[in-house]
């Protein structure tokens, strides 16, 4: 038998395992730039309920690699490894191992350690493995200079990779597009940020574009970047997507152009689940370049490793039998653990997104805990903790597989990332209806939204005005006051779903941005009757939030269910000049906190709601005397009480 070769090489990187991790983890775009060709992966389930991925590489014509890649190990950011078992007969080797350790130094660097070990196949590929190797230290070599040197904002890009080229004849077409885009308003230091990645990314990341996650890199306002690339998708310069991620290792499982082909469930073979699509939670929205503009295209390298799975802290491969342990920084926040293979074989349903299933208990970290040691028992049928309370901080998991088989152990963020734009997020605001008016569910198809925010507004005494004015006079002063809402609505990152009569219903993602619309839609109606010699206009206003479904009506996204009903209700209690809004939305604490900084006067009372049992706790908020003059008055209440 063969011995293995083992290579240990060293680089002493500037930058810290934090800051290097998400460049230096990411396979995907390391084996692109060290020369790894294209990879198709196959994963194929077994008996006892793990799935074994394939990769299929091309090389030349006559000579391709196959190999079995083995479920990556790594603690973020201190550790990654992975094992491949080669089937290629003439290839010079027989299974690889990477491990690269980030050891922190003292000065805020890193000592980055790549360990390689080699297996050759047969007396030629122990010939060859010294050449193999000596090319494999000096690309990564190079490749973990650019990144410490990106990091250092010593150079531009993180990878050397191929720049988009815009063809010359489709350049025109560009600058063209970009001009249509500047006539609609956005920010220009917004758009130069955005042209620029256009013009002068890496190919692959002018695919699956995440807005929030540019909003974050480009410093700017989250739904304005969002409107931006909205805006590219309705003139062709970018085409939208949606993304249907799966709820434990949240890739992108199915790809729809349209929300008319939503699917009512969704297959993930990696996690051997079926999983329905929550437009809060699963549904995502990105965006890619259009073909017409430049060929874009993402071809993968790696999918298993860390830089598909961001939220996963922790990820084990547990041999029979055996122990180990694992030292990491913990942020305070919620987190799961997870044994997948626990599942065997049948396909499974999670009740929700991020529901725990059997075997999958969940872990809180706060600096108010004590313990910073954490026992995990895989046992035959459970995932054994000995505390649900971790002390943030450096944290110390001791694991241990009970089981007669090779387990998992994942230890993952239960936070939603957030950076997606989900479906929720997107068709909340006021420039998605606007640009994609005609973008619905099919018909009879709903989809459960967990969380949005309603707001009915309506005039009161409208009747009375349209005969004292007349119809015509009445009429227009309601499209004066439809204008006036409209705005301040997408002002506040909301959307109008629809006008009734003189009312309209709105849904924002935010309670804290409802509530700022509600009370500007007074205070700007305040506004008008004080520039208007006609009858003046009152507005009544309900607010709500909670669950709710998404449904094709009348060739439009409409939302149902309670939480719509309640909010119609509370916009009846309503006397005028007021908002009315339910405890779900008091209890919001940036709610709490910006009526409690304000000099509004807050009433509390407790009334039935037609169609609906029992009392309900509301709250009557109001200026105190006219809209802007504003002062604090003895009726306020105790939001929080």
């Amino acid at each position: 038998m063969s011995k293995a070769y083992v290579y240990d090489w060293r680089w002493k990187l500037k930058s810290s395992p934090e800051d290097l991790w998400a460049y230096a983890a990411d396979t995907h775009h390391l084996n692109l730039v060290t020369g790894m060709p294209k990879i198709v992966f196959t994963e194929v389930l077994q008996s006892d309920g793990s799935v074994r991925r394939y990769a299929h590489a091309p090389i030349y014509s006559w000579l391709s690699l196959d190999w079995e890649e083995i479920p990556f190990d790594w603690v973020k950011p201190l550790r990654h490894s992975v094992k491949r078992v080669f089937s290629t007969r003439l290839f010079p080797i027989k299974w690889l191992q990477n491990v690269f350790n980030f050891y922190p130094q003292d000065d805020g660097g890193t000592e980055l350690q790549f360990e390689l070990t080699l297996a050759p196949n047969g007396l030629l590929g122990g010939m060859l493995i010294p050449g193999i190797a000596k090319g494999v230290h000096t690309s990564f070599e190079r490749a973990f200079q650019q990144i410490d040197g990106y990091v250092q904002n010593q150079v531009e890009r993180p990878f050397e990779t191929e720049v988009i080229s815009i063809k010359a004849s489709n350049f025109e077409r560009f600058q063209t597009l970009m001009q249509e885009l500047r006539a609609t308003g956005h920010d220009e230091a917004l758009l130069a940020l955005f042209e620029q990645h256009l013009r002068h990314s890496a190919v692959e990341d002018l695919t699956r574009m995440r807005p929030f996650a540019f909003a974050r890199k480009w410093n700017a306002d989250r739904i304005e970047t969002l409107s931006l690339f909205l805006h590219g998708a309705s003139i062709g310069l970018l085409d939208l997507s949606w993304d249907i991620l799966c709820p434990e290792c949240r890739g992108a499982k199915y790809q729809t152009g349209s929300l008319g082909d939503l699917p009512t469930t969704v297959h993930c073979p990696s996690c051997n689940i079926d999983y329905e699509s929550y437009f809060d939670r699963s549904v995502e929205a990105t965006f890619s370049i259009n073909p017409e503009i430049a060929p874009a295209t993402r071809t993968d390298y790696c999918i298993g490793g860390p830089h598909s799975a961001p939220h996963v802290l922790v990820q084990q491969v547990l041999q029979p039998g055996e122990k180990r342990t694992a030292t990491f920084p913990l942020k305070p926040g919620h987190y799961r653990l997870r044994a997948p293979r626990l599942g065997g074989a049948d396909v499974r349903t999670p009740a929700a997104v991020l529901t725990p299933l059997p075997g999958q208990p969940w872990i809180t970290a706060s600096s108010d805990y004590i313990t910073a040691d954490l026992d995990v028992r895989i046992t035959g049928e459970d995932v054994w903790i000995s505390t649900g309370k971790l002390r943030s901080g450096e944290v110390t998991l001791n694991m241990s597989n009970e089981t007669g088989g090779q387990q998992i152990l994942i230890f993952e963020d239960g936070e939603w990332s957030e950076q997606i734009a989900t479906a929720a997020d997107v068709t909340a605001i006021q420039a998605f209806r606007k640009l994609f008016s005609s973008e619905a569910l099919r018909p009879g198809y709903t989809v459960g939204i967990q969380n949005m925010v309603v707001l009915f507004s309506d005039l009161k005494d409208s009747t009375a005005l349209y005969q004292l004015v007349g119809d015509a006079a009445a009429f227009g002063t309601v499209i004066d006051h439809f204008g006036i809402l409209r705005r301040v609505i997408a002002d506040n990152r909301g959307g109008i779903v629809k006008t009734i009569g003189d009312s309209v219903m709105a849904v924002f993602r935010d309670p804290l941005d409802g509530m700022h619309a509600a009370l500007e839609m007074i205070e700007r109606i305040d506004d008008y009757n004080a520039n208007f010699d006609g009858q003046p206009l009152t507005l009544k206003v309900g607010l709500h939030q909670g669950p709710c479904i998404a449904v094709n009506l009348n060739d439009r996204l409409d939302y149902f269910g309670s939480t719509v009903n309640i909010a119609a209700r509370l916009e009846g209690q309503s006397r005028g000049d007021d908002v009315v809004t339910s405890l779900e939305i008091i209890n919001v604490p940036a709610v709490t906190r910006f009526l409690d900084s304000s000099s509004l006067q807050i009433e509390r009372f407790e009334t039935l709601l037609k169609g609906f049992e029992g009392n309900h706790r509301l709250y009557r908020i109001r200026f105190h005397a006219k809209a802007g003059e504003l002062s604090v008055d003895d009726a306020w209440v105790d939001v929080t009480g």
